[in-house]
C-alpha cells in the first residue's frame, strides 16, 4: 500500500494531466477552428476544380472526426479529475 505522500503526489500527477489533457484539446479545437475559417475563405469562387473538390470531400469528412476527438479529450479529462478526486476521498481515514 501506498504512503499518505506518495498518493498525494499521484493524485497531483492525475489532476496535472487531466489539466494538461484540457489544455491541448483548447488548443486543437482553437486550431481547428481557425483552419475552418482559412478552408471557408477559400469558396468554391476562389478554389475551384477537381482538386478543390477533392479536398473539401477529405476535409468535411476529417473534421467531424476532429471535434469529436476533442470533446473525448475533454471527457477524459473530466473522467480524470473525477478519478483523483474519489481515489482521494476513499483514501481519508473515517471516523
Amino acid at each position: 500500500m501506498e504512503g499518505g505522500g506518495e498518493l498525494l503526489a499521484r493524485l497531483t500527477e492525475m489532476r496535472d494531466a487531466a489539466n494538461t489533457i484540457g489544455n491541448s484539446a483548447q488548443r486543437i479545437n482553437e486550431c481547428i477552428d481557425a483552419v475552418d475559417g482559412q478552408v471557408r475563405a477559400l469558396g468554391p469562387d476562389r478554389f475551384s476544380g477537381a482538386a478543390a473538390d477533392a479536398f473539401r470531400g477529405e476535409y468535411n469528412r476529417l473534421t467531424p472526426q476532429l471535434r469529436q476527438a476533442n470533446e473525448d479529450l475533454m471527457l477524459f479529462k473530466e473522467k480524470l479529475l473525477q478519478s483523483a478526486d474519489e481515489i482521494e476521498a476513499a483514501s481519508r481515514p473515517t471516523a
